[in-house]
């Protein structure tokens, strides 16, 4: 009997509370993108107890940190109303934040932060509320490319807003670049709109929660060889009363969860798992590995709306023939067993080898 662990955070109510510490907003007033520019700034470059805006007050702004070791308190990327900013942490800058990351916050601002082979330690401890936000009540993108690291020591947000205007973006691509959430979620779509796509090698790792869909709208694509998303408790897709989640697998990706719900508890909302040629998912087994779709899917919590890709339109997996359509196998990490579903490319489906 497989162990199910449930823990939905109905009737929590969560806001953005950024710390009152001084803050120093980037003006740009140098005309560079330098961060070690203090004429960039209103109050000088930032220090280990300062909050650290970008697009202070509105004001649009491109910043680059290329220097190792920069701290502060709060970040904020596209912080209020009528602001557009963008930041880059190139692969030779780090920045380790004790509190938030919030990146598109306010309604009708747009934050982009690029991690561009450098790295984010963003909360002091895993049960703190030191958050990720992308897409709070504005519109937030969130790039983890080239080898760049981030890691949430607390919990991940997109698409945050009570008021379902918020619109946010994560996207992990290339080998090494990584994303990691230690603390207890890892949210697409609280009430707005949240995305996750995963290519090319990159890989994001939750050690609690994932939700897809939780009362908003939420999309993951894990796409290419090498492309991971791996719960280590129990991966939601489509969740709460309303939450609408799509989860597509394909060209390598995998997608490995300890327990998983499609449609749990969901009661109006919509889940969809959509397994693409080579694409794999893997649910915790507790060491029995399933030999047919029907055990598979008992290992699955929910409606268990599951497809996969019959050459020509997605199709429910029922409806596909083991060792033909699809594969199920062993797959064991981090001492869990787990059982593989892998969609194997239809008869006729012609496979370019570079």
């Amino acid at each position: 009997m497989k162990t199910v662990i449930k823990m939905m955070v109905v009737g929590v109510v969560f806001c953005l509370v950024l710390s009152a510490n001084a803050t120093t907003g980037w003006t740009g007033a140098a005309g560079s993108t330098d961060w070690t520019d203090p004429a960039n700034w209103d109050s000088g470059v930032p220090n280990t107890v300062e909050d650290i805006w970008i697009s202070a007050d509105g004001i649009n702004g491109i910043a680059v940190l290329s220097t190792a070791a920069t701290t502060g308190e709060d970040l904020g990327v596209g912080m209020f109303t009528g602001g557009t900013s963008m930041l880059t942490i190139t692969d030779t800058g780090s920045i380790s934040l004790n509190k938030t990351v919030a990146v598109g916050n306010s309604a009708g601002a747009t934050g982009t932060l690029t991690v561009d082979g450098g790295s984010i330690i963003v909360g002091a401890d895993p049960i703190d509320n030191d958050y990720i936000h992308v897409g709070n009540s504005g519109n937030g993108t969130l790039n983890i490319i080239n080898g760049g690291t981030v890691l949430g020591k607390s919990r991940v947000y997109t698409g945050y807003s009570t008021s379902t205007t918020g619109s946010g973006a994560i996207n992990i691509d290339g080998n090494g670049s990584t994303l990691t959430v230690e603390g207890d979620y890892l949210l697409l779509g609280r009430n707005g709109t949240g995305t996750l796509d995963i290519t090319d090698g990159g890989k994001v790792y939750a050690a609690v929660y994932c939700y897809i869909g939780y009362n908003g709208d939420g999309t993951a694509t894990v796409d290419g060889s090498g492309s991971l998303l791996n719960v280590d408790t129990s991966l939601y897709v489509g969740a709460q009363i309303t939450g609408d989640g799509m989860l597509t697998i394909t060209g390598g990706g995998l997608v490995s969860a300890v327990n998983m719900y499609i449609d749990a508890p969901s009661t109006s909302g919509e889940g969809v798992v959509r397994i693409g040629i080579n694409g794999a998912l893997a649910v915790g087994d507790n060491g029995t590995t399933a030999t047919t779709i029907t055990e598979f899917l008992a290992l699955v919590v929910g409606t268990d709306n599951i497809d996969y890709w019959n050459g020509t339109a997605w199709a429910d997996i029922t409806s596909g023939t083991l060792g033909i359509d699809y594969a199920l196998t062993e797959y064991d990490y981090n001492s869990v067993s787990y059982t593989k579903l892998t969609q194997t490319p239809p008869k006729g489906t012609l496979i370019i080898i570079q």
